[in-house]
């Protein structure tokens, strides 16, 4: 018996071929998280769902969930924010390359995450618009932690931050810590206090910090996240690249 189709909104993640012509679109969906979304025939010449759906852009769908863990069947889809601007800022399609991959990574399937979502559509819509800050990929990461319930905890005297109980810390160097700078602590503090990413290009960043802040936040969610993210890494090189030739 075929369970009753459901509608909601989602932002297209990915996609992963199955057969010639079929594929399963990923997304991040407001009201019913990840999901994966078998598209039978998807790539056939007069499929109906050719150009209804691209990369970053949010759709609405229309899908039936199956018993389990399967697949969901997709049953239509249209787009509803094309976000085209992207198309031509290959510095910010690079960034929001990185965050569907961050979210494909690290996000459970069919867990709700509405206020990540509505935080990750601010963010796509800032992309569309403007090159991004090279604090973007931090804010974010600190977003999607947030949301996973593995946050640090980042205030106190310490100035070591240990990565792996997520606080700081006082006394010698020790293993999965590193002593952390005043400045980038501030920073760090103050990216985790900002409840929109628009901003972040008025924060001032020393030369130096953003090296031994994304250190820190890279040692710290590949602990928690036990996910190696050289997407962001391939980001991070062209924002910063394009900061040191300014």
């Amino acid at each position: 018996m075929s369970e009753i189709p459901l509608k909601d909104e989602a932002l297209v993640l990915g996609w992963v071929p199955i057969t010639n012509s079929s594929r399963v679109l990923q997304v991040f969906s407001r009201d019913h998280g990840r999901l994966g979304l078998m598209l039978k025939g998807g790539l056939r010449p007069k499929s109906w769902m050719l150009g209804q759906y691209d990369l970053f852009q949010n759709i609405e769908i229309l899908f039936v969930p199956q018993r389990g863990e399967g697949l969901a069947m997709l049953r239509e889809c249209s787009p509803i924010v094309l976000r085209s601007g992207l198309r031509r800022a290959w510095r910010s399609c690079a960034v929001a390359s990185y965050l569907a991959d961050l979210l494909n990574r690290v996000l459970p399937d069919h867990v709700p995450e509405p206020d990540l979502y509505e935080c990750m559509q601010e963010v796509m819509d800032l992309l569309d618009l403007q090159e991004p800050s090279p604090l973007l990929p931090a804010w974010c990461e600190l977003q999607v932690l947030k949301a996973l319930g593995l946050e640090p905890s980042l205030q106190g005297e310490g100035r070591l931050f240990h990565y792996a109980e997520g606080r700081l810390v006082d006394g010698e160097i020790r293993e999965r810590a590193a002593e952390v700078s005043g400045g980038v602590l501030a920073l760090l503090r103050q990216l985790q206090e900002l409840d929109s990413p628009e901003t972040l290009q008025r924060i001032r960043v020393l030369p130096g910090q953003f090296q031994e802040l994304y250190s820190h936040v890279d040692e710290f969610s590949t602990w928690h996240l036990d996910q190696p993210l050289p997407s962001r890494d391939l980001a991070l090189d062209l924002l910063l690249r394009q900061r040191h030739s300014a």
